[in-house]
């Protein structure tokens, strides 16, 4: 045992694992921490059920601009028969057909290519949030659209929130709260996938 060990051990501040104590403790600390990071990488999406697939993007304008620049985003919504797609200067409708087996969230979605590549990554991704405020929804179970706005940002006219849709749909002015209900997306071949 070297000087540096045995001015530790005088003072007991070696580690149980270098002691050869708690070794099977240690383990079993480790894997918890894992798994409470797993954990949270998980919560980073919401626990809610969302569904919707919609091919040949390139049709639909507002819808192409959304996931092909960045910064830009387009609301989808839907009215009886028909699904809406809408950004801040046009709005274009297709018919809901029998093949369709779509879930809209709680409003509908909000998709677009973020201005600001998330955290580690140099590259932009698609992304899918909620169009319901989730501040609303859990204060007061209210479900009502919100108000997409020029420059990346989205308003609810309800508890007068604003939330940065480049930055991970945190809320930017209005009293804090919770940032938005984020869905798994993807978005490939011109099809984009909703899958919650």
């Amino acid at each position: 045992m070297n000087i540096f060990q045995q001015s530790f051990k005088s003072k007991n501040l070696l580690s149980p694992i270098s002691r050869g104590i708690g070794k099977g403790r240690f383990f079993v600390v480790l894997l918890l921490s894992l798994l409470s990071c797993a954990g949270q990488t998980e919560q980073f999406y919401a626990n809610l059920p969302a569904r919707f697939r919609v091919q040949y993007v390139q049709t639909i304008p507002p819808l192409n601009a959304a996931l092909n620049s960045m910064g830009e985003f387009a609301t989808i919504t839907q009215r009886t028969n028909v699904y809406i797609y809408s950004n801040t200067q046009t709005s274009t409708q297709r018919p809901v057909t029998d093949a369709d087996r779509n879930y809209m969230g709680l409003s509908g979605f909000i998709v677009g290519l973020p201005n600001i590549p998330p955290l580690g990554s140099s590259v932009s991704q698609v992304v899918c949030y909620d169009l319901a405020c989730p501040n609303c929804y859990e204060e007061q179970v209210v479900t009502r659209e919100m108000q997409l706005q020029a420059g990346g940002k989205c308003y609810c006219r309800l508890c007068q929130r604003t939330y940065d849709l480049n930055n991970q749909g945190y809320v930017t002015s209005g009293t804090p709260g919770k940032s938005l209900y984020r869905y798994r997306v993807t978005y490939q071949n011109n099809t984009l996938l909703i899958n919650n």
